[in-house]
Parts: C-alpha cells; sequence; structure tokens
C-alpha cells in the first residue's frame, strides 16, 4: 500500500494511518460483517419490523381481516428493504 501511495505522490504518516478498517460496521439499519462475510438486520430493524406486524394484526382484528393496503404496502416495503 506504502508503495501504491508513493507511487501516486502521496505519502501516509505511520502513526495516523491505518491499514485495517473496521470489520463490522451498521449502514442504513444493516449490520455488515466482512470477518463472517454476512449482511445482518440490526436489532433495531427487526423491532421496527415487529412493531408494525403488531399494529397490523391488531388492525386486522377490528377490521374484520382487512387492512389499509397503503399500510401493508409500507410493511412489505419495510420487510423487503432488510
Amino acid at each position: 500500500i506504502d508503495k501504491i501511495l508513493e507511487h501516486l505522490g502521496l505519502l501516509r504518516r505511520p502513526r495516523k494511518g491505518e491499514c485495517v478498517g473496521s470489520t463490522r460496521v451498521e449502514h442504513l439499519g444493516v449490520v455488515i460483517d466482512i470477518e463472517l462475510g454476512k449482511f445482518l438486520i440490526s436489532s433495531r430493524k427487526i423491532d421496527k419490523i415487529r412493531k408494525m406486524a403488531g399494529q397490523l394484526l391488531t388492525e386486522s382484528r377490528y377490521g374484520r381481516r382487512w387492512v389499509s393496503a397503503k399500510r401493508m404496502r409500507t410493511f412489505i416495503g419495510t420487510c423487503v428493504s432488510q
């Protein structure tokens, strides 16, 4: 890496540079784990989906199994985006 940077005319200060970055990062509700080689859903997103599912079930109980199409689209979109 140092040779490539040097070839490009860039210098890295050894005390400030870091060759190995983070191996686990959360971005847009998805945890990216490089060591495991997996994308994981964060616990916040899982809680959000559970809460939305509970609200839909409650709505279906009081609406004789009917739920709002808009709310269903929002719920499905949230699940799919994970």
